[in-house]
């Protein structure tokens, strides 16, 4: 992942800069996981404020994290799936 971030780095910034809204599309579609790790993605309606939890992932340290490209907060289970993380979100 890093050396396809290193090897496009100007084509990234320059339509990140312009906001192309099809390269926002396009990015939004980009697996961002690691091998081996955790991923699922939830496809379901959304009322007015938009979906809270689109998505879940396994990051490097084995901590699972929920979000919806706005936020992410740590969790315990994926509530896509119900996968248990390996490392327990601290109270």
């Amino acid at each position: 992942m890093l050396d396809f971030i290193v090897q496009n780095a100007a084509s990234i910034i320059l339509k990140l800069t312009t906001m192309e809204d099809s390269f926002l599309d396009e990015l939004k579609n980009v697996n961002l996981s690691l091998p081996g790790k955790h991923r699922c993605e939830l496809h379901s309606p959304d009322k007015a404020y938009g979906i809270a939890i689109k998505y879940c992932y396994e990051d490097a340290d084995n901590k699972l994290w929920a979000g919806n490209d706005e936020y992410e907060s740590q969790v315990n289970y994926c509530p896509v799936c119900g996968y248990n993380a390996k490392i327990i979100a601290k109270k």
